[in-house]
C-alpha cells in the first residue's frame, strides 16, 4: 500500500472510556475528528459492545463510507459499567445495540468465533459481512531454538535441568495469576527444581507479589514485568500455562505453541485457540492439584510448529496483505464508489 493510501485510509483506535463521561469523550472527540479531516475508513478494535456501538454509529453519521467493527473479546458486554443500574440497562440494550452495529457495519471482523458472537450475536455471525482476522504473529521469531534457549536461560540464573512454567499476560483478575501461583506451589510438592516465569504488568501486580511471598514461593517465581523479547523468553520456558477466565483468542497461546511449547488452558476458553496437537483444556474447578498433575505428566520434545502455525492463518505477512486488500484504495472505489 503507497503513502497516498495510507494518508486517505487512516485508522483511528479508541481504547475503551471510564464511566459514562469517558463515552461522552470519545463522542465528540470523534464528531471532531472526522470533521477536521474526511476519513473513508474507521476501524474500530474493542471487544465493548458500547464502544463499537458509539463508534461505528458517529462514523455513519459522519458518512464514512467503510466501517470496520472488529471484535478481539468473547466478554463484550461485561465489564463496561461500574454501577448495576448501569450494567442491566446495557444488558438491556445489548439487542438493540448489536443490530446498529451489524446494520451500520460494512465489515465485521474478529479473531475468533467466540469474539465475533460475544460483540455481533448469533445473527452477525451469520452475516455476509462476518469474517474470522485471525491476530497473527511473526512466526519465524518464535519457532524454537536450542541456543536461544540456552542463552536466554544463563541470563536469567536458570539452570537447564529446571522445570520452567511461563506465562505471559497482564496482571488482572481475568488472567488469574494467583491460581498459576497455587499450581506452582503444588508443583513444588513433588519437585523442588521448579521456576514460575510470569511476563507482564498490571495493576494485580503488586497483590500477585505479595502473596508468593505470603505463600513461601516468592523464591520460585520470576516476575520479568513488560517485555519486548517475548519470542526469546519463551524458548526458556518448558510449558505455557494460561488459566483465564476469559479471552477473545490469545495471541500469546499461538505464540507458545509456535515456540513448540505444550500449553494449558482453562476451559472457559475457545477450542480455536488448539492449532497443534499439545494444547490442553482443564476446568478450574478441577484445582491446582490436577492442573499440576497434568502439567508435570507433559513433558515433550520441542519440535519445528511454524507449518502448522502458517497453514492456521496466523501468519502475520498473510493476515497483513489480507487487510491491506480490504483498506486498498482500489477496492474502495471498486466496491463502495469513492470517486
Amino acid at each position: 500500500m503507497n503513502s497516498q493510501v495510507i494518508k486517505d485510509c487512516e485508522i483511528e483506535s479508541l481504547a475503551p472510556p471510564d464511566g459514562l463521561l469517558g463515552y461522552f469523550r470519545v463522542i465528540f472527540y470523534l464528531l471532531k475528528k472526522i470533521d477536521r479531516k474526511k476519513y473513508h475508513i474507521v476501524h474500530i478494535n474493542t471487544g465493548s459492545l458500547v464502544v463499537t456501538f458509539v463508534c461505528i454509529s458517529i462514523a455513519a453519521l459522519k458518512g464514512v463510507k467503510m466501517r470496520i467493527s472488529h471484535s478481539h473479546s468473547t466478554h463484550s458486554v461485561g465489564n463496561v459499567a461500574s454501577n448495576d443500574v448501569t450494567k442491566r440497562l446495557i444488558k438491556i440494550m445489548t439487542p438493540f445495540m448489536q443490530a446498529v452495529v451489524i446494520l451500520l457495519s460494512t465489515h465485521l471482523f474478529a479473531c475468533s468465533q467466540d469474539a465475533g458472537r460475544s460483540l455481533f450475536g448469533k445473527l452477525g455471525i451469520r452475516s455476509r459481512k462476518f469474517r474470522i482476522m485471525p491476530n497473527a504473529i511473526e512466526i519465524d521469531k518464535f519457532i524454537f531454538d536450542q541456543d536461544v534457549r540456552k542463552k536466554v536461560r544463563e541470563q536469567l540464573g536458570i539452570c537447564e535441568s529446571t522445570f520452567v512454567i511461563g506465562h505471559v499476560g497482564r496482571f488482572d483478575e481475568n488472567k488469574n495469576q494467583i491460581f498459576l501461583l497455587e499450581i506452582l506451589r503444588k508443583q513444588l510438592d513433588h519437585h523442588a527444581d521448579v521456576i514460575l516465569l510470569l511476563i507482564g504488568d498490571g495493576d494485580n501486580l503488586s497483590r500477585v507479589k505479595k502473596s508468593a511471598i505470603c505463600k513461601g514461593i516468592d523464591n520460585a517465581v520470576l516476575f520479568l514485568g513488560r517485555r519486548s523479547d517475548v519470542s526469546d523468553l519463551m524458548q526458556a520456558m518448558d510449558v505455557f500455562v494460561l488459566p483465564s477466565y476469559f479471552e477473545g483468542l490469545s495471541i500469546v497461546t499461538i505464540e507458545a505453541q509456535t515456540a513448540g511449547l505444550p500449553v494449558f488452558l482453562s476451559d472457559t476458553l475457545s477450542r480455536e485457540h488448539k492449532v497443534t496437537d499439545d494444547v490442553y483444556f482443564l476446568p478450574i474447578s478441577a484445582g491446582a492439584e490436577k492442573w499440576a498433575q497434568c502439567i508435570r505428566r507433559r513433558e515433550s520434545e520441542r519440535m519445528d510448529t511454524s507449518k502448522i502455525i502458517k497453514r492456521a492463518g496466523y501468519d502475520i505477512h498473510q493476515s497483513s496483505s489480507v487487510l491491506e486488500r480490504v483498506y486498498s484504495k482500489k477496492y474502495i472505489m471498486n466496491k463502495i464508489g469513492i470517486r
